[in-house]
């Protein structure tokens, strides 16, 4: 584990110091109450087709604590997983990780390109008194990899994504106190896209002695008997072939198209406004799956405020009632004097 840079801590430190003072000024007694400890935790169910892109969601949970400063570093393994670096818009992080912080927060990201394990070091904080505390459920960050390992054919590959234990992940009261917090890391799976090579099958010798053969009547013909080659499979999956946004007269039209459907019982669009709200919410009426063969979607969103960013998601709700959400779908949409800024996270995956 390389180092973070020492500014990182220098940062935390005075954080952590003006936390304490603004804790100081506005401090009230507190009622001691049973609670779990805050939690941060990384998603670790999510599968990737070799060489496509995905985005992993960081989030947090408070379970009663008033937590006003997370400081914390995430790891990758970095033979298995790349970070796109670039920094398109300038603004002094990669465009890769999308921050989905919440009102009032200010987030600081910077990615260390030296550690040789993958270190992206993360503050979220209010700085100004009297700090607002997290929610009990916030999406703080989506991290979007690109999957370079290569599993063996007809298999798959796990590629930790981890909270970095040095340094370890700090969790700051509004009081200024620190609170001891769980941290619970996730993994992304890379699944092969070559199929299993089949066995061929190994001749057998004769014996050294031909033993001499008992002849038996039979009473009909002989029914031979076929042993069956059992081939790998892919369980049957939805597959969206694309997800983009564009700016309209009258709001952003979101288009979406499938080439197959499995038990799709309708889509649904979700969106964020960012640094506005903390958790994705339906933005349209269900839109009925088009059958197995697939098809195109379109919805308008015409509730937009230019001001404003917003990250859009596409939901599917299957005949059984559960949802699967397209995280590894994502589009942001984002404007400026110049116009709409329209930015793509992802190439679609294999999902399971």
């Amino acid at each position: 584990m390389q180092t973070i840079p020492k500014f990182f801590f220098s940062f935390a430190a005075t954080l952590l110091a003006l936390l304490v003072v603004g804790g100081a000024l506005c401090a009230q007694l507190l009622t001691v109450r049973a609670q779990s400890a805050p939690q941060l935790y990384i998603a670790g169910n999510l599968h990737v087709a070799e060489g496509g892109r995905i985005a992993v969601p960081v989030s947090y949970q408070a379970h009663g604590n008033d937590i006003a400063a997370l400081v914390f570093s995430v790891d990758y393994d970095e033979t298995c997983l790349s970070l796109d670096l670039t920094d398109a818009d300038h603004n002094g992080r990669p465009d890769s990780i999308l921050p989905l912080i919440p009102t009032g927060m200010v987030a600081s990201i910077t990615v260390d390109a030296t550690d040789t394990d993958g270190e992206i070091d993360v503050i979220v904080a209010d700085y100004v008194p009297p700090f607002r505390v997290f929610t009990d459920t916030e999406a703080l960050l989506l991290i979007s990899f690109t999957a370079i390992c290569r599993p063996p054919a007809g298999g798959e590959q796990r590629a930790p994504v981890n909270f970095s234990t040095d340094p370890s992940p700090s969790f700051g009261k509004a009081s200024g106190q620190e609170v001891t917090g769980v941290a619970t890391n996730g993994a992304v799976t890379v699944v092969s896209n070559r199929p299993a090579a089949t066995a061929t099958p190994t001749a057998t010798g004769l014996p050294a002695t031909t033993p001499t053969a008992t002849i038996v009547p039979t009473t009909g013909p002989l029914t031979p008997t076929v042993t069956p080659t059992l081939i790998p499979t892919v369980a049957p999956r939805t597959i969206v072939e694309s997800f983009s946004a564009e700016l309209v007269d009258g709001g952003v039209r979101i288009a979406w198209q499938t080439s197959h459907e499995q038990n799709t019982q309708s889509f649904r669009v979700h969106r964020i406004a960012v640094s506005q709200e903390t958790a994705f919410t339906p933005i349209s009426d269900a839109l009925p799956g088009a059958g197995p063969d697939g098809g195109s979607y379109q919805f308008l969103d015409t509730q937009i405020d230019p001001a404003l960013t917003y990250t859009y998601l596409l939901v599917e709700e299957k005949q059984s009632g559960r949802s699967v959400a397209y995280y590894e779908l994502i589009v942001v949409v984002g404007f400026s004097g110049n116009g709409p800024l329209i930015h793509q996270l992802h190439i679609p995956l294999v999902r399971r």
